[in-house]
């Protein structure tokens, strides 16, 4: 017993000699942890005219998205204004001789609902008399219904 625990104490002191002689790692680096605390503790306030949900922020942040106007080119125009988020509408109209009764501009909306949306285009179509029908989507590919329409 006094054998193994005498063996045990010099595997421990070989253990911690061969520890301490082991190169230095370049990724230990001593840390200040007081100081890195109150650098964080200063850099913790926000302040408003910062912060991403201002309006001032969205604003300043659209401005650098925005393209120039180009009056040669109104699809690219009309892309940039539907590009963004929330719900789109496109009014189509029909040519009266080929719809003039509601049921068959009703019909017609079903069917376009579907192509569309096989495609993986999120729309809903609304049948708004016997020749007009309304598009109503938020996935922002209104290019995309646009060139389907034509």
């Amino acid at each position: 017993p006094m054998i193994t625990a005498l063996a045990a104490t010099a595997s421990s002191f070989l253990l911690l000699q061969v520890a301490l002689a082991a190169p230095k790692s370049r990724f230990a680096k001593e840390i200040d942890v007081h100081k890195l605390d109150k650098e964080w503790a200063e850099d913790d306030v926000e302040s408003d005219n910062w912060h991403e949900d201002t309006y001032e922020w969205r604003q300043k942040d659209q401005k650098k998205k925005q393209k120039p106007f180009d009056p040669k080119n109104p699809d690219a125009f009309l892309a940039q204004a539907m590009s963004g988020s929330g719900m789109q509408m496109l009014f189509v109209t029909l040519k009266e001789e080929f719809h003039q009764h509601k049921d068959q501009t009703a019909e017609l909306a079903v069917k376009w609902q579907t192509l569309l949306q096989t495609d993986g285009v999120g729309v809903k179509v609304y049948p708004l008399g016997a020749n007009q029908v309304i598009f109503t989507q938020e996935d922002g590919r209104v290019m995309q219904t646009k060139g389907f329409v034509l």
